[in-house]
């Protein structure tokens, strides 16, 4: 009887934290839709309960602004990077280490601003890159290259490597930071290079690798074809 209960708490666990991911989801994509005040409604219980992810997005739903209002609210916009942070959200934990958030950027009021938030986030971004997380890795490659950011093109290539790292593990969007710090580096075979990482990331539908390569395919045909992936 015990296992039965055992079993039935933890399906329901199981059921419960996919439906919050997926309404963690209708909520990012109605941000990225601009539809805020929607975004709002949806992000809110889920950051009430605590999720993270939600937490962090509702303050930034908040910061950008409702269609209703003139202005972000920016007590709220600051508490929920607060709750964000204290669950560990590297994204909160960097905005509020930056000063990021409005109260700093237009009033000077940047109690907040501090390099241990900084600290916190690598650190986090350093473990999840550990375990295999594309997106930490790509931002090892742009806020945690150290010593390495300061030597003229060590620290490009470092970065390089990184993005590729990220797309490898399933984060195509690095493609974008990789092609132009490739591009700006130049040469022949860095060129061939953007070329090989562009079509890996469109591979991987990313519609921004998918666009670029519609403008630099060397074929008609092949630069039809990724611009109507890009589009579909």
């Amino acid at each position: 009887m015990k296992r039965i209960f055992a079993f039935l708490c933890l399906t329901l666990f199981s059921l419960s934290s996919v439906a919050d991911e997926a309404h963690f989801h209708e909520g990012y994509q109605l941000i990225r839709a601009k539809q805020y005040k929607e975004a709002i409604a949806v992000l809110t219980p889920l950051a009430e309960q605590g999720h993270a992810d939600a937490q962090y997005w509702l303050g930034l739903s908040y910061r950008v602004g409702r269609p209703d209002q003139d202005f972000s609210d920016l007590e709220s916009e600051l508490h929920w990077y607060r709750e964000a942070a204290k669950n560990n959200q590297p994204y909160a934990l960097w905005r509020l280490g930056k000063g990021q958030y409005l109260s700093c950027q237009l009033f000077d009021a940047c109690e907040h601003k501090n390099d241990k938030y900084l600290d916190q986030a690598r650190a986090i971004w350093r473990q999840r890159a550990a375990q295999g997380d594309g997106e930490a890795m790509y931002h090892i490659g742009i806020r945690d290259l150290g010593w390495r950011n300061w030597i003229p093109y060590y620290g490009d290539y470092a970065r390089v490597e990184w993005m590729k790292k990220a797309i490898e593990h399933g984060y195509p969007r690095a493609v974008g930071e990789l092609y132009y710090v490739l591009r700006d580096l130049g040469g022949e075979d860095n060129q061939k290079e953007i070329l090989t990482w562009l079509r890996i990331a469109a591979e991987k539908s990313d519609p921004w690798a998918q666009t670029t390569l519609g403008s630099l395919a060397e074929s008609p045909e092949e630069r039809l074809s990724w611009i109507q992936k890009a589009a579909a």
